[in-house]
């Protein structure tokens, strides 16, 4: 029998409308027993109708909801919930109910965990990147001061208020006669940075990147060169072409926001999320529509078109890592560069496969942890090793 209060209750949760009253009521229901299927129910339709570009909890505010709840419930309810949270956390408000099930499980035994907190060093994660110049001049961005960086030949380059790396070129006559030179942005590992080229287009460099673009745009092409990852805003210009080209793939854009993944030894995904865009290789070439990821593989002429949720494909922009189905070599790839770890495997592991959303504010033992709870895999921590093991 279907709990009417609980399904109203859960909506409004998840729409932020909620009341102090009525998230205690809410608790009170997810803690009864027999509302477990309506529960799986309830998540299962929300990895569906929820996105990150939805109205969802903070991480501030859902860490302060899992406080309060903590401290109001018996561990002995949040057992049950356990095995769903792998498989319907889509985002940052539905990973709140998720957690409060695993939380104690997580914390099964506080000799281990101690012991392999006391083992994992942590790096310093966030706004982190360096501005290589023309003339091989390098600027550490995280320690530069907010204002001018160069100011030359008619161009600005500055970091604003925001922390953005900005490209301006100066009004005058003879900015057309001035040389164009190339700058390089590139992030660690653990690092993303923000930039806006002269055209005006934004750039979001995921961890472990490099983009490599011209100083100003002329001619009849807009290039630029990236390796790794990043979040695409295309300023509109009709009559200049956006050219993106990676070690496999060349992106031809108007005007239009897109993701491209496109690390070293891993296929290029290139992701549209507004307007259209070509992708080619060297022997064949798709158009996208929102909602579309073109796949280049090293080992396939033919570019693969799929339907994808493209919000999805800048969780990572939002700060969170998703998993689709993934199997566990692509899930460490992903935390070897925001955690600067070194990763090694044991047995017959390599085809586990995970569901599940995660902040990556979050130290790394809070996901390895969750991700053993799962019972298929295990892990050995030793200084920035992390061994993968059945």
């Amino acid at each position: 029998m279907t709990n009417k209060r609980l399904d109203f209750l859960f909506q409004r949760f998840l729409r932020r409308e909620v009341t102090a009253a009525e998230k205690k009521e809410l608790m009170d229901l997810v803690a009864e027993d027999g509302n477990e299927q309506q529960l799986n129910a309830l998540f299962e339709e929300s990895w569906n109708k929820y996105d990150f570009s939805g109205n969802l909890l903070t991480a501030e505010e859902s860490d302060q909801l899992l406080k309060d709840i903590h401290s109001a419930r018996e561990p002995s309810v949040r057992v049950p919930f356990i095995k769903i949270w792998y498989r319907y956390a889509a985002a940052a408000s539905i990973i709140l109910f998720l957690t409060v099930g695993g939380y104690f499980l997580t914390r099964r035994d506080t000799t281990e965990q101690t012991t392999k907190q006391s083992a994992v060093k942590e790096v310093q994660r966030g706004n982190k990147a360096i501005l290589t110049l023309a003339n091989g001049k390098k600027i550490d961005l995280s320690n530069a001061k907010s204002g001018d960086l160069i100011k030359e030949n008619g161009l600005k380059i500055y970091k604003d208020k925001q922390g953005r790396l900005t490209y301006v070129v100066q009004p005058g006559d003879n900015n057309a006669t001035q040389p164009i030179s190339y700058n390089t942005t590139e992030t660690p590992k653990g690092g993303q940075w923000h930039l806006i080229l002269a055209d005006g287009t934004n750039v979001w460099l995921n961890a472990a990147s490099s983009i490599h673009y011209p100083t100003r745009f002329t001619g009849k092409e807009r290039n630029v060169e990236l390796s790794g990852e990043a979040y695409f805003e295309v300023a509109k210009n009709k009559d200049m072409p956006f050219i993106v080209k990676t070690n496999s793939t060349t992106i031809r854009v108007l005007g239009t926001h897109f993701n491209v993944n496109a690390y070293e030894n891993a296929d290029t995904r290139t992701t549209l999320l507004e307007g259209g865009i070509q992708t080619s290789n060297s022997s064949s070439t798709v158009l996208l529509k929102p909602g579309q990821q073109a796949i280049t593989k090293s080992s396939a002429s033919k570019i693969q078109l799929m339907n994808v949720n493209a919000t999805e494909s800048v969780a990572w922009k939002n700060g969170y890592f998703v998993f689709r189905n993934d199997n566990i070599v692509s899930i460490m790839d992903q935390l070897i560069r925001w955690y600067d770890i070194d990763v090694s495997y044991k047995g017959d592991v390599t085809q586990k496969r995970f569901d599940g959303t995660y902040s990556n504010s979050k130290d790394i033992l809070e996901l390895l942890n969750a991700l053993e709870q799962t019972g298929t895999i295990h892990f050995k921590i030793e200084g920035r090793r992390v061994t993968v093991m059945p």
